[in-house]
């Protein structure tokens, strides 16, 4: 339970380097300033939130959900990356409504592609 929880904290880290890197070279509004390291950080802060944090607001959030046939999942992400840039907001700048969503949607895409990746399954890379 303990290393399943650590392996996804490690994906859900590797895809928020990626999103946030992808997403401070591509989209506009969005600047990186920091070093590799508080990318790094950026990282881990949203493998935490997303493996520990999310599937508890997405519990207490299902009604809402309901309600709004999932377009509030997106303002659920929408409102973590938005802490994780008031954390970092000496390195990370995200300018705009229009920049955090498309921020959060990459970030959404790369963490359902790592949520296919089969965590009891295989045992040869962890």
């Amino acid at each position: 339970m303990i290393r399943n929880i650590l392996k996804k904290i490690f994906l859900f880290s590797i895809s928020g380097i990626i999103g946030i890197y992808l997403s401070a070279r591509f989209i506009e509004g969005v600047k990186f300033s920091g070093q590799i390291e508080s990318l790094i950080a950026i990282g881990i802060v949203l493998g935490i939130i997303n493996s520990i944090i999310k599937p508890i607001i997405d519990k207490i959030a299902l009604p809402f959900k309901i309600l709004t046939f999932g377009l509030s999942n997106l303002l659920i992400n929408m409102f973590f990356i938005w802490v994780v840039k008031k954390i970092f907001s000496e390195e990370l700048i995200i300018e705009g409504m229009y920049a955090l969503l498309l921020t959060t949607i990459l970030i959404v895409i790369l963490n359902y592609i790592v949520g296919l990746y089969p965590l009891k399954k295989y045992r040869g890379i962890f």
